[in-house]
């Protein structure tokens, strides 16, 4: 095993096998990609696993690529909605913000919020966003999707 960059690499042979994202990897042998998590080198961060495998297909690891998004996010969303009226976010079903204009609510969990429990209009809109692939809610004048990638799921958010 080989860790970069090079301040982490004290950490290298450390077992990840109890971690969910490879515990799925190495039972289904396809790529995944986690939720947030704690890593083993103190951050939170989510985990591309994808599994390396020999010519004659047998399986030799995987190569894992830890990632923050909220920075990854910050650096497509910001450009791209430049000059629009919508504010975006964009959570993990469980409610974790990976993304929010006001970086202070990037890292919290909407579903656990205190402004979220005492708010029953965003109670109920947070558990619909969370809940449905897709939707709008024109009292709220917002709409969401989700977008995916190894069957993780995320919802992007827009509100007028």
């Amino acid at each position: 095993m080989t860790i970069e960059p090079a301040s982490y690499r004290h950490l290298e042979g450390k077992d990840i096998s109890d971690q969910e994202q490879v515990k799925r990897m190495l039972d289904r042998r396809n790529p995944v990609l986690s939720e947030v998590f704690m890593t083993v080198e103190g951050i939170e961060a989510d985990d591309v696993e994808y599994p390396v495998t020999a010519s004659d297909g047998s399986f030799l690891g995987a190569v894992s690529l830890l990632f923050s998004p909220e920075k990854l996010l910050t650096g497509v969303i910001f450009p791209a909605a430049a000059g629009e009226t919508a504010e975006i976010f964009v959570m993990e079903r469980g409610g974790r913000i990976l993304f929010h204009p006001e970086k202070s609510r990037s890292g919290t969990n909407l579903l656990a919020s205190g402004e979220f429990i005492t708010d029953e209009k965003l109670r109920r809109l947070g558990e619909r966003i969370a809940a449905e692939p897709e939707g709008k809610d024109l009292e709220a004048n917002a709409a969401w999707t989700s977008v995916s990638l190894y069957d993780t799921y995320w919802r992007l958010a827009a509100f007028k």
